[in-house]
């Protein structure tokens, strides 16, 4: 069976931004599109916002989704943060309805991770002051992650479950790793940690 590919098979944000900026208006998502770090750009010398309307809002974070294979190799997937923003007359549950409909574009695998309608809240989660906004305050937030792309196998040798490469030792403890803080003894196959 093949891996699915989610949307387009370009993952990077900016990727992702250009393709739900180019095919929205063609499947009738009503709002604009925009790119987090252009619009924290222009936030710095005015106003941003809509009187009435939608802003879907692509950040630039590199995020992944990993999935442990039976075979000891990772499934990675990259996992894009989105947010989208209601202003005016338009509510959090119209913003959430945009989350839904980006999976007419192949973006099957979403994750809404919240929503507000507290404006404060907004701009920390945006990054933003909230008075970037003027008059057209945000009437609603909806938060959320998505899988996008093609994935990429990680073999045994760069497992994201290798411990970290930082000259230090460490031993698993409860599925995490930990720094060891002293010598170990094996006798008669059984490990004891100091």
């Amino acid at each position: 069976m093949a891996d699915p590919i989610y949307g387009i098979h370009q993952s990077q944000p900016r990727d992702v931004f250009d393709f739900l900026k180019s095919n929205g208006k063609r499947l009738d998502l009503v709002g604009r599109f925009s790119y987090l770090p252009l619009l924290l750009q222009k936030a710095e010398s005015s106003i941003i916002g809509l009187p009435d309307g939608l802003e879907f809002v692509i950040s630039d974070e590199i995020l992944h989704s990993d999935h442990l294979l039976m075979d000891g190799r990772t499934l990675r997937y990259a996992k894009i943060r989105a947010y989208s923003l209601s202003f005016g007359a338009y509510t959090v549950e119209q913003s959430t309805s945009v989350m839904d409909e980006i999976s007419r574009l192949g973006y099957q695998e979403m994750n809404v991770l919240s929503t507000s309608t507290n404006v404060g809240e907004i701009a920390t989660l945006l990054g933003v002051n909230s008075a970037v906004w003027g008059a057209s305050l945000p009437s609603g937030l909806t938060y959320a992650e998505f899988v996008a792309g093609n994935p990429r196998y990680l073999g045994n040798d760069e497992s994201v479950l290798d411990a970290p490469s930082d000259g230090n030792s460490y031993s698993r403890l409860n599925g995490e790793w930990v720094q060891a803080t002293g010598l170990g003894n094996i006798d008669g196959g059984i490990a004891t940690l100091y």
